[in-house]
């Protein structure tokens, strides 16, 4: 019924106003609808569950992405290592001279060993070298954890000033636009004062010629 197997006779029976046919029930087109709807529904909920099935892997598989990329490249490593260096015609010379090795090792009766794999119990060397290495991860993790509580110190110290420069040029700005009326007012008391110069030397001027014509029109 979910993908629409449904039986068209259950759904919508053959009926008419004919005596050899069975008569038409009332609501029968309900029944229709309700399928319709259902698996419509149905196939909405699906899609929604298998996108979020498929959310739910991915957030898996990126949990361990970095794991799983780190045993890839281990494996790469060993397969590059483990393989000869000469390319496919002359990789003879190579074999060649590991049987010469192995039959050297075999009269001399040094024990070589070709363990690659993961082992249980490790000589003095080794467990010299596992320690040298745990000792340099932990350092690695504990510059990075400093680094993590050191980064967002340095941020925050910097965002600080940057908000602190902004709030002193904005003060900056309110400043300047204080001191702009009191500088107008200034020009303007100057500009007055000159035009009151100017018009006590025209007054002045005007004295002197006025006193002219007046000597000028006594004499006979």
């Amino acid at each position: 019924m979910l993908f629409g197997e449904i039986p068209e006779e259950s759904v919508s029976p053959v009926c008419g106003d004919d005596p050899h046919m069975k008569k038409c029930e009332a609501g029968v087109w309900v029944v229709v609808t309700e399928i319709g709807v259902f698996l419509l529904v149905a196939s909405i909920l699906l899609v929604n569950l298998i996108i979020a099935n498929f959310n739910n892997i991915f957030n898996e598989i990126r949990a361990i992405s970095h794991q799983v990329w780190m045993f890839q490249r281990f494996a790469v490593i060993k397969e590059y290592k483990q393989t000869p260096v000469l390319p496919a015609p002359l990789i003879v010379l190579c074999h060649i001279y590991l049987f010469l090795k192995y039959c050297y090792c075999k009269v001399r009766g040094i024990r070589e060993l070709h363990d690659n794999a993961l082992k249980l119990f490790l000589d003095c060397d080794g467990l010299e070298r596992l320690r040298d290495f745990e000792e340099e991860c932990m350092e690695g993790y504990f510059q990075k954890q400093e680094r993590k509580f050191i980064f967002p110190n340095d941020e925050c110290v910097r965002n600080i000033a940057k908000r602190v420069e902004k709030i002193y040029q904005k003060v900056e700005d309110i400043k300047q636009k204080e001191s702009n009326p009191t500088l107008a007012i200034q020009g303007a008391k100057f500009r007055i004062r000159k035009l009151e110069d100017l018009a006590n030397k025209t007054l002045s001027n005007l004295a002197v010629i006025n006193q002219g014509m007046a000597t000028n029109v006594h004499v006979p």
